[in-house]
């Protein structure tokens, strides 16, 4: 009739008197490279609301080198409210690379590549250094020569490790010796090997000397 009413019920509303949402990202740091860089040891961001669910992504430098890692924070609750902020993630590398190389005594002829007498190993706690090497010629009293094989591995973080690697060449090989024909003179005409023919020599390693040396014989009838 005319005083019947209608009661309507609503359900309640949940996101009415949620407080707002906001987020405060930790600290920037500075890490080591190697250095773990989860959030329990970089610090983890604060949300403040109800039903909260949190979350963060990276980006990162390319490789595994030094750089930014930056970290976004981003907190959303069940209304759909978002709030996000940045943190900061320096990576650096304060450690030198460490080198290992082959033992080797390479022998006279040879290729002295590193193909041939081996590579070195450049390992870094922060990816893969730089390697490069650069050879100097020594004369040895005791060997044909001696290569110093200076090797230097490099790291992003511009740290620098060097090392030198001897190569001693040994010539174990006589050299081949081919004297010029007998020769028959009269007596008062020249017998130096100019006027008589030089002798040559051919060594796997160097010819460093060639020399000769006259004997006295026997008359010819």
């Amino acid at each position: 009739g005319e005083n019947d009413f209608w009661a309507v019920a609503f359900p309640d509303c949940p996101c009415a008197d949620q407080r707002p949402l906001g987020i405060a990202c930790p600290k920037d740091r500075t890490i080591e490279c190697g250095d773990s860089d989860h959030p329990d040891a970089t610090g983890w961001a604060i949300a403040s609301g109800v039903d909260t669910i949190l979350t963060y992504s990276d980006q990162r430098p390319d490789g595994d080198g030094c750089g930014t890692i930056v970290r976004t924070w981003e907190a959303r609750d069940d209304c759909g409210n978002v709030a996000s902020c940045t943190q900061t993630l320096t990576v650096v590398d304060t450690s030198p690379p460490e080198i290992s190389v082959p033992e080797t005594t390479p022998a006279c002829p040879g290729a002295f590549h590193p193909d041939i007498t081996g590579w070195a190993v450049a390992t870094d706690n922060c990816g893969a250094p730089t390697l490069a090497y650069q050879d100097h010629v020594v004369d040895h009293s005791n060997y044909c020569f001696e290569i110093v094989r200076r090797w230097r591995a490099s790291d992003c973080g511009g740290n620098v490790a060097e090392f030198d690697q001897h190569l001693v060449v040994i010539d174990n090989e006589p050299p081949d010796l081919t004297c010029p024909p007998d020769a028959r003179v009269t007596c008062g005409e020249p017998t130096t090997p100019t006027a008589l023919g030089e002798a040559t020599a051919k060594d796997n390693c160097a010819v460093e000397t060639l020399d000769f040396t006259d004997l006295p014989t026997r008359p010819h009838p």
